[in-house]
């Protein structure tokens, strides 16, 4: 079987809340659905009486248990290890183990868009029941549901991590939504961007569509309740100036004095100057197993850099140590145009621990380092 890098593009999509009543149909357009870490399209959600419904066969197919109908008498069981609940559609009352249970709200059946009938079941309180976790966020639309068991949900006990690397790679692990008329196209080139040395609950994604065009597009993103929220982007085209933005911020100064196309959002008020960058080459970069993966890390070194408000520099290699590939990544097998079947990865970013202490305050002194990109070419410069 062939192998194939898989090159991962950010989209944040547009979202705004159903209102209000008895029984809503949330599309795509109102609630964001997640589910261990992905964005369902194929599950219609059901609000009803202030609760979420979603398909009886996401229990099955997420949270790894059997479930069984007995269309005659209308009931269900659903079993994982050593937890088993019986339940009847239309009735709030059921059997957990044997005992006597009572549901948050009754299962239901629901006719979806497309004209299936199909049995709903309250997301929250049977999720919960089978180990699950289910979170809300009414402000940015989203349910957030995992399975303990599933790859993606080690990223949120990634946020826990006291080492800087882990933490990072579980930020970016994170399902990803944007506030009204917000949106982030991916490209050929992807910044991730951290403040320097600095646990913080935001990070910035920068984007350039093919990695030589005068097109950038950046967003904020802020970590709640294990998704990554954007609350602010922005859209720049045009040739780079000498002339910078007005605030003393290393991003501002980064992105130079070009034409906005457009802005959403306030730019966030930072304590933080300094940040460090990783640059993803979707042309370049292979999976974590390819034969390519020691030429492509001799490449990703010239491919890290500081943003400062003094101005950007590249970070020399007597600070960098080792390179990590993303821990939540995993793989899925597609079929190629070609018809052959090709192993993908999902989530193989590639971040390095770097000796940020360095950085923390000011540039040092008397230290080489370089500047450019890695496209053109570095070439060294000391500050003194």
């Amino acid at each position: 079987m062939k192998k194939k890098a898989f090159f991962k593009f950010v989209v944040i999509g547009l979202s705004v809340w159903a209102s209000a009543s008895s029984v809503i149909f949330a599309n795509d357009e109102s609630t964001k659905f997640f589910i261990n870490g992905e964005k369902r399209y194929d599950a219609e959600i059901v609000l009803k009486n202030d609760t979420t419904y979603v398909p009886l066969r996401i229990v099955g197919e997420e949270l790894g248990a059997k479930v069984n109908y007995d269309s005659q008498n209308k009931s269900i069981l659903v079993s994982k290890d050593s937890i088993s609940l019986q339940m009847r559609i239309g009735n709030k009352e059921a059997l957990l183990n044997g005992e006597p249970f009572s549901l948050s709200n009754e299962i239901l059946m629901h006719t979806t868009s497309e004209g299936t009938q199909l049995t709903y079941i309250p997301l929250r309180n049977i999720f919960e029941t089978f180990d699950g976790v289910v979170a809300y966020n009414k402000e940015y639309n989203y349910v957030n549901a995992y399975n303990k068991d599933n790859l993606t949900y080690t990223a949120l006990e990634g946020l826990k991590s006291e080492d800087l690397t882990t933490y990072r790679f579980a930020q970016l692990a994170l399902p990803r939504v944007g506030a009204t008329d917000m949106s982030l196209t991916g490209g050929r080139v992807v910044e991730y961007i951290f403040p320097v040395n600095t646990k913080t609950d935001y990070f910035f994604i920068r984007i350039d569509p093919s990695g030589d065009m005068d097109v950038t597009s950046i967003a904020y993103m802020e970590v709640e309740n294990g998704v990554a929220i954007c609350k602010w982007y922005k859209e720049l085209n045009g040739e780079i100036k000498e002339n910078i933005n007005p605030l003393d911020n290393a991003i501002n100064r980064s992105l130079g004095a070009r034409g906005v196309t457009r802005e959403v959002g306030e730019f966030p008020n930072l304590e933080e100057t300094n940040f460090i960058y990783f640059v993803e080459h979707n042309m370049m970069q292979p999976s974590p197993q390819d034969e390519a993966v020691p030429l492509y890390e001799e490449k990703f070194e010239s491919m890290i850099g500081v943003l400062t408000p003094q101005g950007g520099v590249g970070v020399t290699k007597n600070l960098i140590g080792e390179m990590r590939w993303s821990p939540y990544a995993d793989t899925y097998i597609r079929q190629g145009y070609d018809g052959e079947m090709y192993t993908y990865w999902k989530n193989d970013i590639l971040l390095s621990e770097v000796e940020e202490s360095s950085f923390v305050g000011a540039v040092p002194e008397d230290t080489t380092y370089l500047y450019g990109n890695a496209y053109n070419g570095w070439k060294s410069r000391t500050f003194r």
